[in-house]
């Protein structure tokens, strides 16, 4: 490496600092968001191993390499739940929904996360959120049937089934869901039919 080319690299960060026009990226920041990318794809592979400290290490360099990427924050705050750290996993969401108020995905977590403290009430106003938000998402459309379920919002709930299984008809959770609902409401044929 020549003496140019090695303070053209040491340079780069400087020269790439500099502030830019509202709406112009630098190369700076297409490296830094490369690099975002990179951790996630890591960070997910690492999920999936049920590896969730690693997990959260890659989730929170992706983080700190572009921290206005609400997925980013989505998916450290996921890493952190299922390590059982819920405040934290809360602090994350909530960033990833400011960063991002029309995130289905990020209410759909943040009603996870009212759910497992028994927040019913929040839980549900989330769950509603995130559904409005994508309508065609059967995991939002069961977790409303699951609030409401709870709430004895029966119809409502029987309503949000029915569209989970249609939205995702291979899926048997949705199926024993709304068979059990059925069961509760006393429609046992229509139960035997769903599971």
């Amino acid at each position: 490496m020549t003496a140019l080319s090695l303070f053209a690299l040491l340079c780069l960060p400087a020269f790439a600092l500099k502030p830019s026009t509202p709406g112009q990226t630098t190369i700076w920041d297409q490296m830094m968001e490369e690099q975002a990318r990179r951790e996630l794809n890591e960070g997910y592979q690492l999920m999936e191993r049920h590896d969730y400290d690693g997990a959260v290490r890659s989730f929170a360099k992706a983080v700190v390499s572009n921290p206005t990427d609400p997925m980013g924050h989505l998916m450290l705050g996921s890493a952190y739940y299922w390590r059982g750290e819920v405040d934290l996993a809360e602090t994350e969401f909530r960033e990833g929904l400011r960063l991002d108020p029309q995130s289905a995905q990020g209410h759909l977590l943040m009603g996870i996360v009212h759910a497992w403290r028994g927040n019913v009430e929040n839980a549900y106003e989330s769950f509603k959120t995130g559904a409005r938000l994508d309508p065609k998402r059967a995991d939002l459309q069961m977790d409303l049937g699951s609030i409401e379920e709870t709430m004895g919002l029966y119809p409502e709930a029987l309503e949000h089934f029915r569209r989970a299984v249609a939205l995702e008809p291979e899926h048997p959770l949705y199926h024993y869901q709304l068979g059990m609902l059925y069961r509760r409401m006393g429609r046992d044929a229509d139960a035997a039919d769903s599971l």
